[in-house]
């Protein structure tokens, strides 16, 4: 069963948050920590939209955008977002396996990896900008939690680079720890009726999607891999607010 200690593993892992204080790594930490991840994302989304909601009231919704994205980053550390530029590098080049492995590894930043984090962002900011202007702020909270979910499937996957943290992760797969998991999630879909619903399906088949390029290009996920499922499961959520029939739905 999860405890709390598994949250503040979290929370230290996810999040740059000092309360509570961050814990020493331990053996199979991460591993005790899964569950709480969608619980982790759930208080970032709450703290996220509750910047949008005071940056709206004080700049336009451009400027208001581009800060709230700044503070979504600055709150995970830039942690996903790392995962998601490395593996623009190695899963889009073509090269061996090996070469793939490497290439995500290294800390530099390539080409792909430059291009995709830049296009990445500027799609976030502009549909955070009409969640905005729509004041759809439970969308906010609904896409960090239902991203951090995505994490949920992946580490059913096969490791691709076996003692990575990826594969430190996947140790705390059991399936009581998976459902507690999803209940922020399907909390947060519920409340959000037809929009919650298409937000899930959406990021259901964004990480799937992902999953299986990496198995086709890797042999498997990563800890980088990881955190790509988790920013494309959050942009895919993003953009279901974005669908003109569902704008004006409450």
């Amino acid at each position: 069963m999860p405890t709390f200690k598994g949250f503040r593993i979290a929370l230290g892992f996810l999040t740059i948050l000092p309360f509570p204080a961050k814990q020493p790594f331990e053996e199979n930490a991460l591993a005790k920590a899964l569950p709480w991840f969608t619980w982790v994302g759930l208080l970032l989304g709450l703290i996220v939209a509750g910047a949008g909601v005071l940056l709206g009231r004080w700049f336009s919704p451009f400027t208001a955008a581009v800060l709230t994205i700044i503070v979504w980053v600055l709150l995970s550390g830039g942690l996903h977002l790392d995962g998601l530029a490395d593996c623009f590098d190695g899963l889009m080049v073509s090269a061996s396996r090996e070469r793939r492995l490497e290439i995500m590894k290294d800390p530099r930043l390539g080409t792909f990896a430059a291009i995709g984090l830049a296009l990445y962002l500027l799609l976030k900011t502009a549909f955070v900008q009409e969640m905005i202007v729509e004041q759809t702020w439970i969308g906010l909270v609904f896409a960090a939690t239902a991203g951090r979910a995505a994490v949920l499937i992946t580490v059913r996957q096969p490791s691709a680079r076996p003692g990575g943290l990826g594969d430190q992760v996947s140790r705390g797969a059991s399936w009581p720890g998976l459902i507690f998991g999803l209940l922020p999630v399907l909390g947060s879909a519920a409340f959000e009726g037809l929009r919650g619903l298409l937000g899930m399906v959406f990021a259901g088949f964004m990480t799937m999607g992902i999953i299986r390029l990496a198995k086709r290009r890797i042999g498997g996920v990563t800890g980088d891999v990881h955190g790509f499922a988790i920013e494309m499961s959050e942009l895919a959520v993003l953009m279901v607010y974005q669908i003109p029939f569902l704008i004006n739905l409450k």
